[in-house]
């Protein structure tokens, strides 16, 4: 969790930085050519999906994270405007990331729905959803960290065989 918390606190400040979290927070649009014909059971089990897949994309998670970080981000907004009103502030900056984080999940479902069946959505959203999808997800990250230290190693024994006057071969094409 302090990983996403770490992301949020950073998109955050890019939304204070770029004044994205400023006024009335826009409806979310999906502009996505066809997205009329999609079939609106697929975007939904696709969305079910990515939900499960990314639970960090749940538009009521990103809400409790920017709910957490809300006092940093009023902290760093009040300094460039003193006269800042913080409950409008928040009640913006909140109706902001609910929408743009539902606008996204919206274009994300429309998307993926056009690659799978529903059945297939159906069965990925399950098994993201099962114990056994869940430590997949959560271990995911440390085999790919596993692997990227185990392929340094063996680099570095590599270089340790090769003389340092030693070219490789050059490859050549014709």
């Amino acid at each position: 969790m302090k990983l996403f918390s770490r992301s949020m606190a950073a998109i955050a400040f890019g939304f204070l930085m770029f004044g994205a979290v400023t006024g009335a927070a826009a409806a979310p649009v999906v502009s996505l050519p066809g997205a009329d014909k999609d079939d609106p059971a697929k975007v939904a089990a696709a969305k079910d999906f990515i939900i499960a897949y990314h639970p960090h994309m749940d538009p009521r998670i990103i809400a409790k994270e920017v709910e957490h970080a809300l006092p940093q981000m009023f902290a760093a907004a009040r300094e460039k405007d003193r006269k800042l009103d913080r409950k409008k502030f928040e009640q913006d900056t909140l109706a902001h990331f609910r929408e743009s984080s539902a606008g996204m999940l919206e274009l994300q479902g429309h998307i993926v729905s056009r690659h799978f069946t529903l059945q297939e959505l159906k069965d990925m959203a399950a098994f993201y959803s099962s114990p056994l999808g869940r430590k997949l997800l959560a271990e995911t990250p440390k085999i790919r960290q596993e692997m990227t230290q185990e392929k340094r190693r063996q680099q570095a024994l590599e270089d340790k065989k090769t003389p340092p006057h030693a070219s490789k071969p050059l490859i050549k094409h014709k």
